[in-house]
């Protein structure tokens, strides 16, 4: 069950709409707008470096094209195309072209509580767009950005960013249902399964509790997952264990010891054996690196 987003008071959005602006960037407690923000804002140090956002990034590819790894899946978006990225996602920038450029929004709360049954069960999806609805959320982010740079009030910028999500959440659901009519049962199942392990494999590494939830045999779901995704169980259970450690690892104080226990390993050297096998340094040799 989706947890009930609460919502938010005109008086509370003109206290967050504290805008500030930095070269392609405009940034506001409510939404932040990106312009044209391309690979010439990573450094080689962020690629591969797995991170978390807390609100919803909805963006579109003016040129180039990029690879991001998005909750243990591989996601390209190129020109012409639109990103969606759920809150609390983990991304892991991999390959960016030089010529790479967006434009978009990152909404830190919903503008209005009844998005909520309008948000994608997905936790993220690039799909292509025609030239209508390129320009038509191309204009709308537009809009925001300079509502933004205005000092528009903050009943406009809430209305604009609802109506640009409620249009994105609008064209991914219209793109994932062409995606589950022509899609097996079995790539469904592996999607589902997928999706659950984003949100449990810190408390639940058991075949059987992943099979169990998708009502079918642990013997079923362990042969299926390797055959779709060349992937074993385990693979994937150690994938997302050893990305949230380098998202611990990269932006908290924690200790390797909190970091252990957080991520449920028996010992702290149990820890920093898996994280040794995984990437060939120690908690803190990876620590030291970033």
């Amino acid at each position: 069950m989706k947890e009930e987003i609460s919502h938010i008071s005109l008086s509370e959005i003109d206290r967050r709409l504290d805008v500030s602006k930095k070269g392609n960037v405009i940034f506001s407690e409510l939404v932040s707008v990106i312009r044209s923000r391309g690979s010439s804002t990573y450094s080689a140090e962020e690629i591969d470096r797995p991170y978390r956002i807390d609100g919803t990034r909805l963006v579109i590819a003016t040129s180039g094209e990029a690879l991001y790894g998005v909750n243990l899946t591989d996601c390209r978006i190129a020109k012409g195309m639109m990103l969606y990225i759920a809150p609390g996602s983990v991304i892991n920038p991999v390959e960016i072209s030089e010529d790479f450029d967006v434009e978009g929004v990152l909404v830190n709360e919903l503008p209005f509580g009844d998005l909520t049954a309008a948000v994608p069960e997905c936790g993220e999806a690039a799909i292509p767009l025609t030239g209508a609805e390129f320009s038509r959320l191309e204009g709308m982010i537009s809009l925001i950005w300079d509502s933004l740079s205005e000092g528009a009030g903050a009943e406009t910028v809430k209305y604009l960013s609802a109506a640009l999500l409620q249009e994105g959440f609008s064209l991914i659901r219209m793109a994932k249902a062409d995606v589950a009519a022509s899609k097996s049962s079995s790539r469904n199942l592996l999607e589902e399964f997928r999706h659950l392990l984003n949100r449990h494999f810190l408390e639940q590494r058991t075949l059987s509790f992943y099979a169990d939830e998708l009502c079918v045999s642990s013997g079923y779901l362990c042969a299926l997952i390797p055959r779709l995704s060349g992937r074993s169980f385990r693979d994937w259970v150690n994938d997302a264990l050893l990305q949230e450690a380098k998202i611990q690892l990269r932006s908290t104080k924690k200790t390797v010891t909190e970091i252990s226990d957080y991520l449920s390993f028996a010992t702290s050297s149990q820890f920093c054996r898996f994280f040794k096998r995984m990437t060939a340094l120690s908690p803190k040799e990876y620590r030291a690196s970033i």
